[in-house]
């Protein structure tokens, strides 16, 4: 979401975990109404033009006028990452990583990137897809991609009951759609009700406003490794693990 550089291990509106919601095969069309919170990589807000911000954190990009609750499909075998879907979620990917996204897979160069640069890791991605290893999260707004995130189970038998939740990101053209908050919900449901996971962990990058955004939908901070993330000379940031209790 492997290990990412600065926080792609790691993403607002308060969410409720409840049973009642809406099963994971469902597509939802209601409008949403409003969004509050920072804007990290995947994160939502209202309608802006983009910009640069001298404070560090991400711009808005957001190009999409029609406002519809995104629907979210898996992946859940390599055959189900087509060669179509898999160009869509690394265009989506470059354009999130060049925006300023924390989700950079350790052996890709850092940013500028293009979609071929990522074309390695998504292989690899798609090759480990499996029901109970690794789930591939698909948010889509009227068929096109919006956002994506995977949802991998531990693998030593000690933390076999925990997964981990990386590469969450929204597609920079569907920002303020509640992409990000639509898949960090499914996420949750699936792990619990689809793969019996007990807890999820992430990590974050500080500094994006990543941290309040995971708070908002019901996760909490257990730790900081300082300074641990350099993403340029003299701006190290700290990486923040967080957890969920499922």
């Amino acid at each position: 979401m492997g290990t990412v550089l600065g926080g792609g291990r790691h993403g607002v509106l308060p969410v409720r975990w409840g049973r009642a919601a809406a099963r994971p095969t469902a597509t939802a069309a209601l409008p949403i109404h409003r969004r509050t919170g920072p804007v990290p990589a995947h994160a939502e807000r209202g309608p802006r033009r983009p910009s640069g911000r001298a404070d560090g954190k991400l711009p808005d990009v957001t190009t999409h006028e029609t406002v519809h609750a995104p629907a979210i499909t898996q992946l859940t075998r390599t055959e189900d990452a087509t060669a179509a879907i898999r160009r869509e979620l690394t265009d989506c990917w470059a354009g999130v990583i060049n925006a300023g996204g924390a989700v950079v897979p350790m052996d890709c160069p850092l940013p500028p990137v293009t979609p071929a640069t990522l074309e390695p890791a998504m292989e690899r991605i798609a090759a480990q897809l499996s029901p109970q290893r690794l789930r591939l999260l698909r948010a889509t707004v009227g068929g096109s991609l919006a956002g994506w995130l995977l949802l991998r189970r531990e693998q030593h038998p000690l933390v076999a009951h925990c997964g981990v939740v990386n590469h969450v990101q929204t597609h920079v053209g569907f920002r303020g759609l509640g992409v990000g908050t639509a898949l960090m919900r499914r996420a949750a449901r699936i792990a619990r009700e689809e793969m019996g996971l007990e807890r999820l962990q992430l990590t974050a990058r500080d500094g994006l406003g990543l941290d309040a955004f995971y708070r908002r939908a019901g996760w909490r901070e257990v730790g900081r490794w300082p300074g641990a993330l350099r993403v340029a000379p003299g701006d190290d940031r700290d990486e923040i693990l967080m957890s969920l209790e499922l």
